[in-house]
């Protein structure tokens, strides 16, 4: 997860696909409704995200105004975190130089997980028999 945003977005063809991503339609209608509910639904913090509900690949961003506000509400103690990292370059290189193409090291790293798994991997790490076997432990783990 690129709690920290991804640098992919920064680039001028993402920015272009990014003016064609149209929610599903379900969703637009459900935000509708929402806006003509307003105030008597949503927080005010609320109403400005269904307002401006930014795409996926604004998401990412790392200026991203629900990215700052996630970041900044502590990890909730009662839940367990797990984070399987990717990087592509392997598992020996300096952490600053991670990446699994699209999430630096440093933006997909949580402190306070109960384990971080850094696996030799690109963007699909949750395909490789490694991230899978992982997500297995810790499903069979979880109580």
């Amino acid at each position: 997860t690129p709690h920290g945003g991804s640098e992919l977005v920064d680039y001028p063809a993402i920015r272009a696909i990014n003016s064609l991503i149209r929610g599903p339609d379900i969703m637009v209608m459900a935000s509708q409704k929402l806006a003509e509910m307003g105030h008597r639904v949503l927080t005010p913090l609320g109403l400005t995200v269904n307002e401006e509900f930014p795409s996926s690949l604004e998401q990412l961003s790392s200026d991203s105004e629900l990215g700052t506000i996630f970041s900044k509400i502590p990890l909730n103690p009662s839940v367990e975190y797990h984070s399987l990292i990717g990087s592509k370059n392997g598992t020996d290189v300096p952490k600053d130089e991670m990446t699994d193409g699209v999430v630096a090291y440093s933006s997909a790293h949580l402190e306070g997980v109960a384990s971080e798994i850094i696996i030799e991997s690109d963007h699909a790490i949750h395909r490789t028999e490694i991230g899978i076997a992982e997500v297995t432990r810790i499903l069979k783990s979880a109580r």
